[in-house]
């Protein structure tokens, strides 16, 4: 959520910075946002990742996940 709000905010400091209306330091500003906000996104699916493959592997289920996943790559 808040990396679609700094994703429109930029789009929005973007417009307004080619109509002369916003300096280009807020729309680096704004840029520095964004890039954050994914990164935080990244962390977080980062996150949940190296928990399911904990909990994957505190079950022993680990090896059959992956082989599951190789076998069925779309799912």
């Amino acid at each position: 959520m808040q990396l679609d709000l700094a994703r429109e905010q930029l789009t929005v400091l973007l417009a307004q910075n080619q109509e002369g209306r916003v300096p280009i330091s807020q729309l680096e500003q704004a840029r520095l946002d964004e890039g954050e906000r994914w990164i935080t996104m990244y962390e977080s699916e980062t996150q949940v990742m190296r928990a399911k493959l904990a909990i994957l592997r505190q079950t022993g289920t680990l090896l059959a996940a992956i082989q599951a996943q190789t076998s069925h790559p779309t799912q």
